[in-house]
């Protein structure tokens, strides 16, 4: 089987792929690597257009930071090495899901401090 590459295990979370000289690739490892870097760029933006418009930062770990995109980037990727260089790459899915979570509440603050009030009257029939 020399040259020839096939599929091993196929999951909703990695792709698993050994070629004949035994190596394997974890894409599915580097996919939530990229997404936790992104996700951490969006929370980064939004943070930076929230307090633009008189939001607060609520974590206190990044109070300081603000919505400086390039420290937010930097420390994403700090802590997609560490976690790759302890080998605890896996936990990058359950951190992709909460900062999707913070991303969404982002959004939403982002959406009421953009939208002005809206004052609803009831039209009775």
């Amino acid at each position: 089987m020399v040259g020839k590459v096939r599929l091993i295990h196929l999951d909703c979370r990695h792709f698993v792929i050994y070629a004949s000289d035994s190596r394997c690739e974890m894409l599915g490892s580097k996919m939530s690597a990229t997404v936790f870097v992104i996700l951490n760029l969006m929370d980064a933006y939004l943070t930076k257009a929230g307090l633009a418009m008189g939001a607060i930062e609520v974590n206190p770990l990044m109070a300081s930071i603000g919505g400086s995109m390039i420290a937010k980037g930097l420390i994403a990727v700090a802590l997609v090495f560490i976690f790759y260089w302890f080998r605890k790459e896996r936990v990058l899915w359950p951190l992709n899901l909460i900062l999707f979570g913070v991303v969404l509440w982002n959004l939403a603050v982002y959406g009421i401090l953009i939208f002005p009030k809206l004052d609803y009257v009831m039209i009775s029939p």
